[in-house]
């Protein structure tokens, strides 16, 4: 499954979960109950909470990069200020704090998770820094509910259309991208190798700077670093980004861009993208 394979490669909150459980091994459990009457309850209540302040909702869950019923992200709110909010939301709506734990031995320096029980619920809070893909928003912060159908069964992604209609980089900058995975109702790999690239009159800064502000807003970065010149090598940057494709789904889209210089005001570009399914 697409969501667990990206949960392994690159999702931060992977480190802080598996404290999460070494944490309550040591405390009471409490793993709320899971009837329909219960979670059907607390899912109406949670969908009465606004988004909390400068945070931003996510659809898609593509910035937590893990299941839950609500995702939020941030570039200006610190995981403990987002988790406090949250918290205080729900306890103004009738929950009851369980346990609550940042930092420290347990948590990746500055995460968070609370475990609230609503009427016999359980909701976890969990926020935590985004250390680990620089341009994205600093802060995650997910909701969960215990018994809830939190994401879609895993489902194939699929086909893209044109190449015109998925492209998201500037009109002419992708001029020798081929389908290199047909499917029987379009394409599943559009590929664009640095030979077969068009030479593109901007800088390597002018380039990388305009992948990164289109894919700062649509990806979750797992790679987004400049490349320096050397002896051998043409300076340049690359950037990988993920993102799932429905609300709650777990199909995958990835996008792979290189640019590299080819000259003091020209560069070319390697450019993958891949409906992962």
């Amino acid at each position: 499954m697409i969501r667990m394979r990206f949960v392994t490669m690159f999702s931060l909150f992977v480190v802080f979960l598996a404290s999460y459980a070494a944490y309550e091994h040591r405390a009471p459990a409490f793993t709320g109950a899971t009837d329909p009457a219960h979670v059907s309850a607390a899912k109406a209540m949670l969908k009465t909470l606004p988004t909390p302040a400068r945070m931003t909702l996510d659809p898609y869950g593509t910035g937590c990069n893990i299941t839950g019923l609500y995702c939020f992200t941030s570039s200006s709110v610190e995981p403990e200020a987002a988790s406090a909010a949250t918290t205080a939301a729900l306890v103004a709506h009738g929950g009851r704090v369980r346990s609550h734990v940042c930092g420290g031995r347990d948590l990746v320096e500055h995460a968070c998770q609370v475990i609230v029980d609503y009427h016999g619920s359980r909701i976890d809070v969990m926020a935590g820094p985004n250390l680990l893909r620089p341009g994205n928003a600093r802060t995650h912060l997910l909701l969960s509910l215990s018994g809830a159908d939190q994401r879609q069964p895993a489902s194939a992604s699929a086909p893209y259309g044109s190449w015109k209609s998925v492209d998201p980089l500037p009109a002419g900058w992708t001029t020798g991208v081929t389908c290199t995975k047909p499917a029987a109702t379009g394409c599943l790999v559009f590929d664009q190798q640095v030979l077969a690239s068009p030479v593109i009159a901007v800088t390597a800064a002018e380039a990388c700077s305009t992948v990164r502000r289109v894919m700062e807003g649509r990806y979750n970065l797992a790679v987004n670093a400049d490349r320096p010149a050397t002896a051998t090598h043409a300076g340049g940057c690359n950037l990988f980004g993920h993102r799932y494709r429905t609300v709650g789904g777990t199909d995958g889209e990835l996008l792979y861009v290189s640019v590299v210089t080819k000259n003091a005001s020209h560069v070319v570009m390697r450019v993958r993208l891949d409906a992962t399914s």
